[in-house]
């Protein structure tokens, strides 16, 4: 019971930095300022989110050590079902938010349909170009 409640608070940190990082280069590729604006009003709302999932599930019991040891005196857990699927629902909801983030800039991009198309299908697989002056990595 240890390591899934140190799994509970690790998987909600990766899955945080992980769109944190997203959000990130979004800025970093997209220029327009209401775009930018977006992306660091969705890059509270996950650090929030992402705070309240690790804090969350690492004290959802008190003292900590009651989650694995029900024998502790005086040990209280809030509901666990309650902030577990919670997380879920920011989780998924954050998701959606940030794969439709920069469709509005795609769509206004003097580029051909096709590669519109393309770059779309591109950032839902979650793939990345990356080009550099010395090397490119696909």
């Amino acid at each position: 019971m240890q390591m899934f409640w140190a799994s509970l608070w690790v998987y909600n940190l990766a899955l945080t930095t992980t769109k944190i990082s997203i959000l990130v280069q979004y800025i970093r590729i997209f220029p327009p300022r209401h775009f930018r604006c977006a992306c660091y009003a969705m890059l509270c709302i996950v650090i929030t989110c992402g705070l309240w999932g690790v804090f969350g599930n690492v004290f959802i019991c008190f003292p900590i050590n009651f989650f694995w040891d029900k024998s502790v005196r005086d040990g209280r857990c809030m509901n666990d079902y309650i902030v577990w699927f919670t997380t879920a629902g920011l989780n998924i909801a954050q998701d959606v938010i940030i794969l439709f983030l920069p469709l509005p800039v795609i769509r206004s991009l003097q580029i051909s349909r096709s590669q519109k198309k393309g770059l779309i299908t591109m950032l839902a697989l979650g793939a990345r170009y990356v080009q550099d002056l010395d090397y490119q990595c696909f």
